[in-house]
């Protein structure tokens, strides 16, 4: 019997239920949290890559993203690789331990973070020291195991993040991991001196961007404005392959030649089946539940929404492909998550939610689009155990929500609303944003407006569900339609936040939570941050984490240029988006004038934008 084993034997029952009950997870927890999974892999190191696979962040969310997930499953899987997680639930002064054999972060052959939310980067960089490791790349030398990163995050802008690490990777990582892997492995790959394993690396694997190779002055911000000839001057980018998949240069036009991502191609192989939880554990945001994602991308093309850019085109998994994943993981008469930007578009969607009902499994779903809502869905949510369902009006006036691309009526919301509660709904949960481009006192006033009617319409002449309002500060992000708006200030989020609560809890009854203006401010900041962001990120190590004392060591003012529309160079170009720069500029033309754009169609090229052409037809040259 194992140590893990033995512990797991001796644990009593009153150490695991007072352990269930709470979320962040000591490093002396380590052994408890182990016996509570199922489905964890534990191989022998001998002659493969050893991976560690961090998640910079608390153990009940990274158990909960797919992503991450996805990567330990392929490795686990590989003959070629292993992996071992680690976590950063709280910034502790212990050596960070992996949670398969409590092996050291510094013995791993290759460290691989999956870089989601900007406001956990800094916890990567805890982690490092606390290994051992200089976060700073230049002070590692290319000694030790080389740094990874991926995730939404990085994909969408990898500046805050370049002078700590050594590889990013842009894309899906169907596309790029088992490259990588195969290139880790081949023995002439360890000949090379670290340079030489960099420009291997950005060869053969589509996506990624190795920024050792980019001149000093570039990843300082001393060659900005003129980012793209800085690069071009580089001497370690000539001599590369020229179909390779190769960081930034400059082109005729003197603007940036962004790098790529690697998007999976849809149809999906037949062989291949959709990211699913491969470890289940009460210890997530969705306890013993197994996650699947049923499809990729959304046709709805929302203009602030970065996975709605990113991850277009809309891309189903096959129902069987979905189905098949579940039973694959999913014990007899579990629960099963349903997961998708655009759940309710999944053309077999009844099908699949029929084959895990015979399967004897209950179904909830991330999120749920009210326009697509039917009778007939509503009554198989309901036979499948739904008893709780998040949706996004996100704007209360008709007008906003044309601003932004929402495609979504009052009378659809609120008659939506009313059938989920004569199905039994129990829990309504409605996400908001404040600060939206063109946004007046009025629309503020028609939020509350909104939730009050939606609250009437659920309730009936019942108790009907418990209504939560989540209102967020609206964050520009890179590569969406609103990629240039301006960053509300702290005090500019602090006094809309006030009204909006104010204008609530007149209305009673109601669970409200607003985002802290000062976490939504270092979001933004990084977010579309050039080189000097890293400065933040470093500042937050430096605070442990403490928003205001990071803010002043930063030097942050309000006059901070991303506080005015973005004109001009825009640092995370380096990346470019699969719509297409063209598409980006006209949505936010069409948003000034409140324009709404069509639904991708579900069949065909709209031509609209670039994403069809390089998820469907293989061509990815923007």
């Amino acid at each position: 019997m194992s140590g893990k084993e033995s512990f797991a034997a001796r644990a009593s029952g009153e150490e695991r239920r007072k352990f269930r009950s709470r979320k962040s997870v000591e490093p002396s927890d380590l052994n408890l949290l182990a016996s509570l999974e199922r489905g964890a892999v534990r191989k022998d190191p001998g002659g493969r890559l050893s991976v560690a696979l961090i998640w910079p962040g608390e153990y009940h969310t990274g158990q909960s993203s797919l992503g991450f997930l996805w990567v330990y499953r392929f490795l686990a899987q590989s003959r070629l690789g292993l992996a071992e997680r680690f976590f950063s639930s709280d910034p502790v002064s212990g050596r960070p331990l992996s949670l398969e054999s409590r092996r050291p972060l510094d013995s791993f052959d290759l460290l691989a973070a999956s870089l989601v939310l900007e406001n956990d980067y800094w916890l990567l960089l805890n982690l490092l020291t606390r290994a051992g490791l200089s976060p700073e790349r230049s002070e590692r030398r290319g000694q030790g195991p080389m740094l990874l990163v991926g995730g939404v995050g990085v994909w969408s802008n990898p500046w805050p993040v370049l002078p700590f690490v050594d590889l990013v990777l842009a894309g899906e990582g169907e596309e790029q991991w088992p490259p990588l892997l195969d290139l880790f492995t081949d023995k002439s790959f360890a000949a090379l001196d670290y340079y030489g394993r960099l420009r291997a690396l950005s060869a053969a694997v589509p996506g990624l961007l190795a920024p050792a190779l980019w001149p000093e002055e570039a990843l300082s911000g001393r060659g900005a404005p003129n980012l793209a000839e800085t690069l071009s001057r580089s001497p370690r980018l000539r001599g590369r392959r020229e179909d390779a998949a190769s960081p930034p240069c400059a082109n005729d036009s003197d603007s940036l030649k962004p790098v790529v991502p690697a998007l999976l191609k849809w149809p999906f192989p037949q062989d291949l089946l959709p990211p699913a939880t491969s470890i289940l554990t009460p210890k997530t945001e969705f306890p013993l539940t197994t996650l699947v994602e049923i499809s990729r991308g959304c046709p709805w093309g929302c203009r602030f929404c970065l996975a709605g850019y990113l991850y277009r085109p809309h891309r189903p998994w096959s129902g069987e492909a979905v189905l098949k994943a579940a039973f694959s993981q999913v014990p007899e008469g579990g629960r099963v998550g349903l997961v998708s930007p655009a759940v309710a578009e999944h053309p077999e969607l009844g099908r699949i939610i029929d084959g895990l009902i015979e399967r004897g499994a209950s179904v909830g779903f991330s999120s749920l689009r009210l326009s697509a809502l039917t009778e007939s869905l509503a009554a198989k949510m309901s036979k499948a155990g739904l008893k709780g369902l998040a949706v996004a009006p996100e704007a209360g006036s008709q007008k906003l929500r044309d601003v932004i691309n929402k495609n979504l009526n009052e009378s659809e919301i609120l008659s939506s609303a009313a059938l989920l509660s004569s199905y039994g709904l129990r829990r309504l949960k409605l996400y908001f944003m404040i600060g939206l481009p063109g946004e007046t006192l009025d629309d503020l006033a028609a939020m509350a407006a909104l939730t009050e009617k939606i609250q009437k319409a659920v309730r009936g002449a019942g108790r009907g569900p418990v209504v939560a309002v989540s209102v967020a500060n609206f964050t520009p992000k890179p590569h969406t339609a609103f990629e240039s708006a301006p960053l509300a200030t702290m005090e500019e989020m602090r006094k809309k936040g006030q009204l909006v609560a104010g204008l609530l809890s007149k209305i009673g009854g109601l669970e409200v939570r607003l985002d802290p203006p000062r976490w939504t401010l270092i979001q933004g900041l990084l977010a579309r941050g050039g080189p000097e962001s890293a400065n933040l990120v470093r500042a937050l190590n430096e605070s442990g984490g403490r928003a205001g004392e990071a803010l002043k060591i930063f030097r942050y003012a309000p006059t901070h240029h991303l506080h005015e529309p973005q004109v001009g160079v825009k640092p995370w170009r380096v990346v470019a988006p699969p719509v297409g720069f063209e598409c980006l500029e006209e949505e936010e033309a069409r948003s000034r004038s409140a324009r709404i754009t069509p639904a991708c169609p579900t069949e065909g090229h709209c031509g609209r934008c670039r994403a069809c052409q390089a998820a469907l037809s293989g061509d990815r040259r923007n």
